[in-house]
């Protein structure tokens, strides 16, 4: 399940006396950088091997660098009540339902926490995704496009697995400044997504339109219609970008860049 999800809904756990524990497949300094980038409050243990897996047989078949997406939830006697193992991730609800039913008080009727107390990667929304592929498109100083093209082909076959082992292998075979690692990913993107010159100018536009509306506010005295002027351009720029965010693929945009910006962290 998603970790910031299930972040979100840790009262609910707790209130239940529910010890929750999360596996990854990551190394632990990949684990450690990810509870301390989500303020997890739950165990996030490492299994790089799949060794705890392998015992509840869920381990990946075709490899051990991703996991099956599995829970499993066992009462205070070790017994497992409640098992799924699906492409779905479950959401919180759906364990706490199950948790409830298990110990005879479904349904509770306790309210969900507000999903927007999820954490989540950056970039949060369309309009930062817009601004992050704005910035420079250009590979660093000393990266060769023909060493990233076995990532690009996996990423352009949509095989987000491959692509996945294919990009934190060439991470850890190219050690570089973290700004570095996140120029390739903005070029990654692009190059997978196609993304036109007009949506690159559109996140430079937005950039420097709110920038010139931080310094304006900053000033003091500042001028009234200097400020209303450049509020009017941002307000019209951000209009842009939802009249286009289908048409430029926003969401998708947004999630490729989260994705592999958390990867290119983590490798950091």
């Amino acid at each position: 399940m998603q970790l910031g999800e299930l972040q979100s809904q840790m009262s609910r756990f707790n209130a239940r006396d529910v010890n929750v524990v999360a596996l990854s497949v990551d190394p632990v300094k990949e684990s450690r950088s990810m509870v301390g980038r989500m303020k997890l409050s739950f165990a996030l243990v490492s299994d790089q091997h799949q060794s705890i897996m392998k015992e509840y047989g869920v381990r990946n078949p075709d490899t051990q660098e991703l996991a099956l997406h599995a829970v499993f939830i066992l009462d205070e006697d070790q017994k497992v009540f409640y098992r799924k193992v699906a492409s779905r991730r479950p959401v919180s609800q759906e364990l706490l339902d199950a948790i409830d039913y298990h110990y005879g008080r479904y349904p509770l009727g306790d309210k969900a926490l507000v999903r927007g107390d999820i954490p989540v990667a950056y970039p949060r929304n369309n309009f930062q995704a817009l601004i992050e592929l704005g910035q420079t498109s250009e590979l660093p100083k000393g990266v060769i496009a023909e060493d990233l093209a076995p990532v690009l082909l996996v990423l352009q076959a949509g095989k987000s697995d491959a692509a996945v082992i294919t990009f934190r292998q060439w991470v850890q075979k190219n050690p570089m400044p973290l700004e570095e690692y996140l120029q390739v990913v903005r070029w990654l993107t692009i190059n997978t997504m196609s993304v036109d010159s007009a949506t690159i100018l559109a996140g430079r536009e937005l950039d420097e339109a709110l920038i010139q509306l931080g310094a304006l506010r900053e000033q003091r005295p500042s001028s009234a219609k200097k400020l209303e002027t450049a509020q009017l351009r941002l307000e019209n720029i951000r209009s842009k970008v939802r009249k286009n965010a289908g048409v430029w693929r926003l969401s998708r945009l947004r999630g490729m860049l989260r994705g592999y910006r958390e990867l290119a962290i983590a490798g950091s």
